[in-house]
């Protein structure tokens, strides 16, 4: 017999082998549905079967928004109940329905009653998720309460009182020490229920004080003074206790450090003006500031440095807060202890409910070293 046809007859045999066991064994592999996969036929199959699109229905969860325009379906119902969607490309076609300018100050208008919607979505930034609020005294169409109540993670509450002040719910009552609470939005942490909020828990600890939230959501600290020096002067005539002030990266990252000198002055001088006992500034970084090695850009695989001379303008403001022997809180500190603590990286996302706002758990967090620092 011709040799090449033998090998050829061999050759044939041995592929013919090798594909029968390679199928018996793909099969068994497919049969026993293991984690743990070492069959070759069973990764040829997997590479055909897990495209990009199947990969991506795979892990699709019937609770979150993969498509814009389910968002942009929503625009209308949300407009008719007096309400907006933040942190999307079409949030400026909505009315400002929470600020004016009514009073001289940017700040709310008086007497909101919201419902605030966070809405889980892998759209935009993962970090600062979309929002959507509703006027809470208007009635919410079936469809749109079924999307927020699938697609959300529920809600919180936010009101305001007749002067436009996020609500404490308590009567200001001449024969008790008045204590300020100001600051921009972290400090407004408008994504947390009323009764969550800084000075809120403070009122709860001290029944023998007051506190009236002054702080409104604005990035300009020159708002942020506005509005505290609004108050003061409604209130001049009652007697004053402490001046808690709250400033976050994004109000620092507006400064210049001459700036921060310059408020800090004029902090001193309102201290003395109205005669406030003690006044306390707490530093509150966002998140990335926190854990730059969480929230790393995957595309140039560079830490998330969102405010990338955070730590030094920081370190610069409590220096200078020193000088005028006001008391600080540095959080960034405080979050990294607890989080070492912890010892996950993870834990550091119990402190934010989003990149830039406190959760109840870091306000709880800071008012019990407020409360060491408050003159009574």
């Amino acid at each position: 017999m011709n040799k090449n046809i033998i090998f050829k007859i061999i050759l044939t045999i041995l592929i013919s082998s090798i594909f029968v066991l390679l199928l018996i064994e793909g099969f068994y592999s497919l049969y026993k549905k293991s984690e743990d996969h070492i069959s070759i036929t069973y990764k040829i199959y997997s590479n055909i079967r897990d495209n990009d699109s199947n990969l991506e229905s795979n892990f699709r969860h019937k609770d979150v928004v993969y498509d814009q325009v389910e968002l942009e379906n929503l625009i209308n119902d949300v407009k008719s109940l007096d309400g907006f969607m933040g942190n999307t490309p079409f949030s400026d076609t909505f009315e400002q329905t929470l600020n004016s300018n009514e009073s001289g100050c940017y700040r709310h208008k008086k007497n909101i009653d919201m419902k605030a919607y966070f809405i889980r979505t892998n759209l935009y930034n993962a970090f600062d998720p979309v929002t959507i609020w509703i006027d809470n005294r208007k009635l919410i169409p079936s469809d749109l309460m079924y999307f927020l109540d699938s697609k959300s993670n529920g809600y919180s509450h936010f009101t305001t009182n007749d002067r436009g002040l996020r609500s404490t719910n308590f009567n200001i009552d001449h024969s008790k020490n008045l204590n300020i609470f100001a600051g921009g939005g972290a400090a407004l942490s408008s994504m947390i229920s009323d009764i969550y909020t800084i000075p809120y828990l403070m009122q709860e600890y001290d029944k023998d004080s007051q506190y009236i939230n002054a702080s409104v959501s604005s990035s300009n600290f020159s708002d942020v003074l506005c509005n505290l020096n609004q108050e003061l002067n409604f209130y001049k005539d009652f007697k004053f206790g402490n001046l808690i002030l709250l400033i976050s990266d994004l109000d620092l990252s507006k400064l210049e450090n001459s700036d921060i000198v310059d408020y800090l002055e004029e902090i001193n001088d309102i201290k003395s003006k109205y005669g406030i006992e003690e006044v306390i500034i707490i530093y509150f970084p966002y998140l990335y500031t926190v854990s730059p090695e969480i929230t790393v850009d995957r595309k140039t695989n560079s830490p998330g440095v969102y405010f990338k001379d955070a730590i030094k303008k920081k370190d610069f403001l409590i220096s200078n807060i020193s000088k005028y022997e006001f008391y600080s809180i540095d959080g960034l500190s405080v979050f990294l202890n607890e989080i070492q603590k912890e010892r996950s990286l993870l834990d550091v996302f119990d402190y934010y409910l989003h990149h830039g706002h406190p959760s109840y758990k870091s306000n709880a967090l800071l008012v019990d070293l407020i409360i060491k620092l408050v003159k009574k």
